[in-house]
C-alpha cells in the first residue's frame, strides 16, 4: 500500500470560514461551494490566534477563503456584518469531541451547537471508543453533509474488541497482526492517527507493547498517538503503570 503523510487533519466537510464572532454568537454564514461570494466583518476586535493581544481589523472572505485582513474600510463585499463589540477569531478546533454519533446523524450534522460555541473543527473517536471501521464512518458521517470539519482517529479500544473481545489478556501474534492491519486500513481510508483509552475496558486490558505496536503503523503515516491514560490521580492503577 502507498505510504502518505498527513501534514494536515483531514477535513470532512467543504471548509468553512475560519471565523467565528464570538460573544454575541453571531456567524458568519458558510459559502456555497462553487460561488466567489464575499463576506466582509467590520469593526471587530481580532484574535489571530497566534497569541498576540486583539487588534481592530476587519476581515474579507471570498468564497471559503480569508483573503485579507487589516483595515479595509471603503471594500464592498456581498455581505458585510458589523462586528462592534465582539471578538473575530480563527474557528475553534475541539481536540477531544464524542460528537461523532450525533454528526452523523440528519438531525444534527449541521452542527450548529458546535458552531454557536465558536467550533470549526473536531476530533472524533477519543478515548479509544468510536467505530473502528474508519471508511464506513466516513460514509456515514458524509451521507447528510456536515456543518464543521471532522477529524478521525483509529480507536484503539474498538480495534482491539472487534478482533478478540474484552478479554482481559495479552493478544496472540495473529490477533496483534490484525490489530495492525485494520489499523493500517483505517490510515489508509483518511484517519490522522490513534487513539487510547487505558483507563477503560478493553483498554485496560491492553500491554503497552501492544499500544506501541499499533502506534508504529500510526507514525508511518506522520499520524499521532492520544490517550486518556491508566489513572490520573489516586485511582488503583497508578500512574506508573500508565
Amino acid at each position: 500500500m502507498t505510504r502518505r503523510r498527513l501534514s494536515t487533519p483531514l477535513a470532512l466537510a467543504a471548509l468553512l470560514p475560519v471565523v467565528a464572532l464570538l460573544l454575541g454568537v453571531a456567524l458568519v454564514p458558510a459559502p456555497v461551494l462553487g460561488q466567489e461570494s464575499t463576506t466582509l466583518i467590520v469593526n471587530g476586535r481580532l484574535l489571530d490566534g497566534s497569541g498576540n493581544p486583539w487588534i481592530y481589523a476587519d476581515v474579507l472572505i471570498r468564497g471559503d477563503r480569508i483573503e485579507a485582513v487589516g483595515d479595509l474600510r471603503g471594500m464592498e463585499a456581498d455581505e458585510t456584518i458589523d462586528a462592534t463589540g465582539l471578538y473575530v477569531a480563527p474557528g475553534f478546533i475541539d481536540s477531544h469531541s464524542h460528537a461523532g454519533g450525533g454528526l452523523a446523524s440528519q438531525g444534527l450534522s449541521h452542527a450548529e451547537p458546535l458552531l454557536a460555541m465558536g467550533l470549526t473543527t473536531v476530533f472524533v473517536n477519543p478515548d479509544g471508543g468510536g467505530p473502528a471501521d474508519i471508511a464506513a464512518q466516513h460514509r456515514s458521517l458524509m451521507e447528510h453533509g456536515l456543518g464543521v470539519n471532522v477529524v478521525q482517529l483509529v480507536p484503539q479500544g474498538s480495534v482491539r474488541r472487534a478482533v478478540m473481545g474484552s478479554v482481559d489478556r495479552a493478544a496472540t501474534p495473529s490477533e496483534l497482526a490484525r490489530m495492525r492491519e485494520m489499523v493500517r486500513d483505517g490510515m489508509e481510508a483518511g484517519a490522522w492517527g490513534l487513539s487510547s483509552g487505558t483507563y477503560y475496558v478493553p483498554g485496560s486490558y491492553t500491554p503497552p507493547e501492544e499500544i506501541e505496536e499499533l502506534a508504529k503503523i500510526v507514525a508511518e503515516y506522520g499520524g499521532a498517538y492520544t490517550s486518556h491514560i491508566r489513572d490520573e490521580s489516586t485511582y488503583s492503577v497508578g500512574l506508573i503503570a500508565a
